[in-house]
């Protein structure tokens, strides 16, 4: 998979695609990204059975977070034609600590198999306050409820919706999943310290809900800064070593970094990796930990012995599935962690950390606001689209991505932005791609009728 979704990453870069080929890859992107979430599913339900997961609670703007959850699955109801409604009960807080990739997938499967198994009539989604702090408690407590007029259970099936590999219902909603979700679920909102209820009858509907203790936080965090695309790194270009014993996960590496600048060193183990570092003085290793010979974990100890890499910058790139690997890597003198497969983005920002490097960009940073707000999201204020001085689309273009808005396929917006010409829209791209990613999909409807209708 790292190899799948690593070359689908670079040719989808490749300018000389036609759209076919643009529309092939994506479709080899999002199998892959299938197939990955499937793998990561039955890891993850082995990982809580073995007590091997870790939560990470981080600072999280909670009013953001539940604003991409909503505007997602508002266009899926709408395929669909059916009703979705986001009610907030209480006041909500601003910011909350929680493990945001954790709570993103409990709320993603609660409310993803409500639109699907909901033919007709509504799903909504409930959020409010149920215990405050106090000066006996310190932490809040929030409810969240997913409700849906759909297929419902019958009674003497719904202890089994819960249980691995089990699915219950008509075979041609079977068809559509693994009957791990819930049982994930389950087990990831008890990590949580809470526990997952069902009510449900059958031709009815059901509802789901789960109350969590999630602090708020008092820290303010930065906002996200969205950037234009890095196409290169300004000269002295730095050396890069990448240790890996797969040479199809070195090539991908190698076909990612040096476009944009870096010279880029290969070993196939540890050891051929400790001499090359010898030798060509790396500023950076990209260490593979499970390799023969030597592994990545003695290969970053001896480095650490050699007076003149001690302070080496050494990266594990590992598809290890267990967070204690991870901890093992940083004992053994690693300075940093990235799970295969990876994402481009996610390598650059780690390169950014550890390396004073500086970028050269597509477009000039300028093209975004002083606060790192996306122009188009800079320029949203109370409901009301004010255009900046870019070159925008033509009507026909805005029609066609007004018409993806509709139908709410991320995917195909970002493929369509990324196709978009004359050269001339290439900041007009950027910031569509930077409010898909955030799945503000309403924002980018009402800028295309904007320009369509212009």
């Amino acid at each position: 998979l790292n190899g799948v979704l690593g070359y689908a990453q670079i040719l989808k870069k490749d300018k000389t695609l036609t759209t076919q080929q643009q529309e092939g890859m994506a479709v080899i992107q999002r199998s892959g990204e299938y197939l990955l979430t499937l793998i990561n599913d039955i890891l993850d339900l082995s990982k809580v059975e073995a007590n091997h997961i870790e939560l990470v609670p981080t600072d999280c703007y909670f009013e953001t977070f539940l604003q991409g959850m909503t505007e997602l699955f508002q266009m899926r109801a709408e395929q669909k034609g059916i009703v979705f409604r986001y009610q907030a009960l209480t006041p909500l807080p601003r910011v909350i600590r929680a493990d945001e990739t954790r709570l993103r997938q409990i709320l993603i499967n609660l409310l993803g198999n409500a639109v699907k198994f909901t033919q007709q009539g509504s799903v909504t989604f409930k959020v409010g306050l149920t215990q405050t702090p106090n000066a006996k408690r310190q932490t809040q407590t929030i409810l969240f409820q997913v409700e849906d007029t759909g297929v419902g259970v019958a009674p003497e099936e719904l202890e089994k919706i819960f249980l691995p590999f089990q699915q219950v219902g008509e075979q041609n909603y079977q068809a559509q999943g693994t009957g791990l979700g819930l049982a994930i679920c389950k087990k990831l909102v008890e990590l949580m310290g809470g526990e997952l209820h069902v009510d449900s009858t059958l031709g009815q509907g059901s509802i789901f809900w789960m109350a969590l203790d999630l602090p708020e936080a008092s820290d303010v965090i930065p906002e996200p800064t969205n950037k234009p695309e890095i196409i290169g790194v300004e000269n002295p270009p730095p050396t890069i070593l990448v240790v890996d014993d797969k040479p199809d996960n070195r090539s991908i590496l190698n076909h990612l970094l040096t476009p944009l600048g870096f010279k880029i060193v290969e070993a196939c183990d540890g050891q051929e990796g400790v001499d090359k570092a010898r030798q060509s003085q790396p500023a950076v290793i990209l260490m593979d930990l499970v390799m023969p010979n030597m592994d990545g974990f003695e290969a970053t100890r001896q480095i650490r012995k050699i007076p003149e890499l001690k302070d080496v910058v050494v990266i594990a790139i590992s598809a290890s599935a267990f967070d204690f690997h991870q901890q093992q890597s940083i004992e053994a003198g690693c300075n940093d962690f990235i799970a295969k497969p990876f994402e481009m983005d996610t390598l650059l920002e780690k390169l950014q950390t550890h390396l004073p490097v500086k970028w050269i960009y597509d477009e000039p940073q300028t093209s975004f606001s002083a606060t790192g707000k996306s122009i188009y999201s800079a320029l949203w204020e109370g409901g009301t689209f004010h255009p900046p001085a870019m070159k925008g689309p033509s009507p026909e273009q805005a029609a066609i991505l007004f018409e993806l808005t509709q139908k709410g396929d991320i995917e195909e917006i970002l493929l369509y932005a990324e196709k978009l010409e004359p050269a001339e829209l290439k900041r007009f791209s950027i910031e569509i791609k930077e409010l898909a990613d955030e799945f503000q999909v309403s924002q980018i409807g009402e800028i295309a009728k904007y320009y369509r209708d212009a």
